[in-house]
Order: structure tokens, then sequence, then C-alpha cells
């Protein structure tokens, strides 16, 4: 064989090669995930009031481990809180089959992030949700609500109506 020939050879071949890896990654690129708008209430309740309801019941009643708590600023952030829950639909499934994992389950994990606030009536709740599912290998922003946070802005609601 001739060695231009071999020289084009290898250029091709680094062509294809190059090509196929653009392909790749750019079929492993996924859309930006938009992250739900945080919850937000307004109570016609002192800040004191509803601080103390806020840290009950995310510490006592719904058991969330905290990282952060301010009270100065009116900010409380939970630490990661990981829970399974069951596939749903074939993409999941897909995804599940091709971890190699025997746990039929999706893992999500979550964290709180509440900032409340003294206004001229009364206070305000903001909770922000990042939740993140487990892909096998990596954990990725998702758009899921955790079950948590429900529970926290219904329970404050009640507690404090």
């Amino acid at each position: 064989m001739p060695v231009s020939l071999a020289v084009k050879g290898a250029r091709d071949l680094k062509k294809l090669l190059i090509l196929i890896g653009v392909i790749f990654f750019m079929g492993c690129a996924a859309a930006p995930v938009q992250r739900a708008e945080p919850k937000t209430m307004e109570f016609q309740q002192p800040f004191d009031k509803v601080w103390s309801a806020a840290v009950r019941i995310i510490t006592v009643d719904n058991d969330l481990p905290i990282q952060v708590i301010e009270k100065d600023s009116g900010i409380i952030t939970t630490d990661w809180v990981t829970y399974e829950r069951p596939v749903k639909g074939m993409g999941e499934a897909f995804m599940i089959s091709s971890s190699n994992t025997t746990n039929p389950n999706i893992q999500i994990r979550y964290k709180l992030n509440i900032s409340i606030e003294k206004t001229d009536n009364g206070t305000e709740v903001y909770i922000r949700d990042h939740v993140e599912r487990f892909s096998g290998m990596t954990w990725s922003v998702t758009n899921e609500r955790p079950p948590a946070l429900e529970n926290i802005a219904a329970d404050l609601a009640a507690r404090l109506k």
C-alpha cells in the first residue's frame, strides 16, 4: 500500500472517530430541567409564631435533618433527604435496567430552603425545593416535588389559621 493511501486512511479514520464522539455527546445532552416555583404562603401572624411553627413542623413533625437554621435572617435549610419510589413508565424502567441494579425503585433526594420574612401584614414563607434523581451513576436535577414539601405547607397552613 502506498504511503499516501495509508495517510489518507488514517485521516478518514480520525474524522470518523471525531464524528462518532460528537454524535455520542450530543445524544447524551439533556434539556435543562425547569425548576418549580417556590411554594409561597402568607400568614396574618407575627414572625415569631410562624418561625416556631415552621421549626416544629420541619424538625419534630417531619423529622427532617437541618443543615442551617438562622432565625435572624429567617433561613432554614434541610440537609439531603433520600427516599425511593416505584418506577413510573418505560423510560424509568429502561434507566433502571441499564444501570445494572436489582432495585426496581427510583432513588430521589431533596433539600428544602425555607425563607420566613416579616411583612407589613404579617409573615411570608417561601419554600424552595432542590430535587435530584439517581440515574445509575450520577444524581441529576429533576422537577419532581417531594411529598414533604406539600406536607409542610399543609401543616403550616393548618397550624397558623
